[in-house]
């Protein structure tokens, strides 16, 4: 019996080895097995960890390089609009066509540039770009404005020249007098016979002209504009200026008829012309001045009728003095001045003031080779 139980023992020991050694083996796999659980896990882990490290690293990678492309492009904008910012100052009259503006505009450049130092580059880009598009609105209007100016400028400049040379081209000019089989061709000088107006009158345009020219720089369009309204003002005048000097020599040539005129009516008194050449003469020997003549009759007494321009173009009056070496018949003199009056009125002479007869005779007109040496010039009109 006890054997058996020995052996009974011995069996229940062999079994509970056994079972331990099997709750041991199974000990030990579930522990080789979590343990390689737990390796795999920290592995796994860890590997997790560089990939998303590196995806970190990834994102901040593109966000330094989105950094730095948007620094880079805030830049490149920059420098690219402060350039032709420049251009514009260098190249155009901003100035004179839109003071100010282009200053005004640079201000955004600098405030770009300070939000490029600050990081702050979306901004940068977008005051860059809105700078831009106003440059570029500047720079259309400034050509427009610069074209405009040069346009008006050559225009002006243009008629101005022309009208001096057509002065110029008009310094002489031909005159007819007479009709049919008697009409004669007078060539004048143009400058003489209205007393050196044409000459004033192209001071006048080369002073415009030497505006134009040397104040080119700071005229502005309006100024322009109103120096091609005077120049169309004054083109006018050169045609006024010829008609004048024709009226002028025609008023001459018109005394001297008026002269022939009263000479016939003193001869048929019984008067004589004694010397052509040296009794009837222009006073001071020019032709824009007044015509004396001089008659004599057998007792001695002269009639000095003196035919001067008036004011109005075509216009002359006629003075009578009468010398004498004894006593002034003053009846036979107002005989004389009606008989001239009623004979130019016949003849058709119009536009004459009435004859003057002087009771007392002008002493200047007595010596006709005085009359003919006066250094006085007659302004009224010719």
């Amino acid at each position: 019996m006890r054997q058996g139980f020995k052996e009974q023992r011995q069996e229940y020991l062999q079994i509970t080895q056994q079972q331990r050694q099997e709750y041991t083996r199974l000990i030990t796999e579930q522990d080789q097995k979590f343990t390689q659980l737990i390796i795999e896990e920290r592995n796994e882990r860890q590997q997790g960890q560089v990939i998303l490290q590196q995806q970190i690293d990834h994102v901040v990678n593109e966000l330094k390089q989105e950094h730095q492309q948007k620094s880079q492009l805030a830049q490149d904008l920059l420098a690219d609009v402060e350039a032709i910012w420049q251009q514009i100052d260098r190249d155009y009259q901003h100035q004179k066509f839109a003071p100010g503006r282009l200053a005004q505009l640079h201000q955004g450049l600098e405030l770009a540039r300070t939000n490029i130092q600050n990081g702050v580059m979306e901004a940068a880009i977008a005051t860059t770009q809105q700078t831009y598009l106003e440059l570029a609105d500047l720079r259309l209007e400034l050509e427009q404005k610069e074209q405009e100016w040069l346009l008006l400028y050559q225009a002006a400049l243009e008629d101005l020249k022309s009208l001096i040379t057509e002065v110029q081209a008009n310094r002489n000019c031909e005159v007819e007098v007479g009709q049919g089989d008697e009409t004669e061709t007078f060539k004048l000088e143009v400058d003489y016979w209205v007393n050196g107006r044409l000459t004033e009158y192209e001071q006048e345009l080369k002073q415009l002209e030497t505006q134009l020219q040397t104040q080119s720089e700071t005229l502005t369009t309006e100024q322009i504009k109103q120096l091609s309204d005077q120049i169309l003002a004054q083109q006018p005048i050169l045609g006024e200026i010829v008609e004048q000097a024709k009226l002028s020599i025609l008023g001459s040539q018109l005394r001297v008829e008026i002269a022939d005129r009263v000479v016939d009516v003193l001869e048929s008194l019984g008067y004589r012309l004694l010397d052509p050449e040296s009794d009837a003469v222009y006073e001071g020997s020019d032709q824009r001045n007044a015509f004396v003549v001089k008659v004599k009759n057998v007792a001695g007494d002269e009639v000095v009728t003196v035919i001067s321009p008036e004011a109005e173009f075509g216009a002359n009056s006629v003075s009578i003095n009468t010398f004498s070496e004894i006593l002034i018949d003053e009846q036979t003199t107002k005989e004389n001045a009606e008989a001239i009056f009623t004979a130019l009125n016949e003849s058709g002479v119009q536009g004459n003031r009435p004859t003057e007869c002087y009771e007392k005779p002008q002493a200047a007109y007595k010596d006709m080779e005085k009359v003919k040496q006066s250094n006085q010039t007659q302004t009224k009109g010719l």
